[in-house]
């Protein structure tokens, strides 16, 4: 990722002489925090065999608090891990998403969670109106694969799984091929068990994080007292 810098509200990536990236901080629907497996701590609340994240906004402001005095130490003396690993998942309402480690915002000296819990109620309140027009998220895997996530369930093709039928998300990576899986209740993820693809998509390496968050932020949304103010 490019150089960042920050203005008022706004978080600018720049790459190379002329490409810019511009984040409206006050206007991001996901925020997601994923680490490495090796990680453990308080704080995370999701995980799969390989990868564990946290839903920021399921985290009362009292806790964010928390969280942000504790990685504002953890930048300073980067100890036992490399920020490179510790990805910042950011989706706005038009769904453009960034991905950025927390060692971007060492480099640029910004103190990211605690200036994402000032923008937390107007964000939340945009969040909650937006949710009442029923909007959906379109996600594109590889070769044209395609689904559809929303506050009830996961679809691809005539293939849909309604949140409340989900027990867990995985993500597997073969043949340099990933694939992220949705797993519903009842069903074994054992080496032999084929239900378990039942409801996959193939997706880019690069992608693995945020259709991850997507998938569980909509899960979320389905139980919205999980968001809370």
């Amino acid at each position: 990722m490019g150089k960042l810098k920050l203005i008022n509200n706004q978080l600018v990536s720049k790459e190379g002489l002329s490409k810019k990236k511009l984040i409206l901080l006050d206007e991001l629907r996901l925020l997601y925090v994923f680490f490495p497996p090796t990680l453990k701590s308080w704080f995370v609340v999701s995980s799969t065999s390989n990868i564990q994240w946290l839903n920021l906004d399921a985290l009362s402001a009292d806790e964010i608090e928390r969280f942000s005095s504790d990685y504002d130490q953890l930048i300073k003396e980067e100890k036992g891990f490399f920020l490179s690993d510790i990805k910042l998942i950011m989706a706005d309402f038009h769904n453009n998403y960034s991905i950025f480690t927390l060692k971007d915002f060492k480099k640029a000296g910004i103190n990211i969670f605690s200036i994402l819990l000032s923008y937390r109620t107007e964000r939340l309140q945009r969040l909650h109106q937006w949710l009442q027009t029923d909007p959906q998220v379109q996600m594109v895997g590889v070769m044209s694969q395609k689904a559809l996530v929303n506050s009830r369930g996961f679809r691809r093709g005539n293939k849909v799984l309604d949140w409340d039928d989900l027990e867990t998300l995985k993500v597997n990576t073969a043949n340099l091929s990933t694939f992220l899986l949705l797993i519903p209740k009842g069903v074994s993820t054992g080496m032999f068990s084929f239900k378990q693809y039942k409801y996959t998509i193939g997706i880019s390496e690069k992608k693995k994080e945020y259709y991850v968050a997507e998938c569980d932020f909509w899960h979320s949304m389905a139980k919205d007292s999980n968001i809370r103010n």
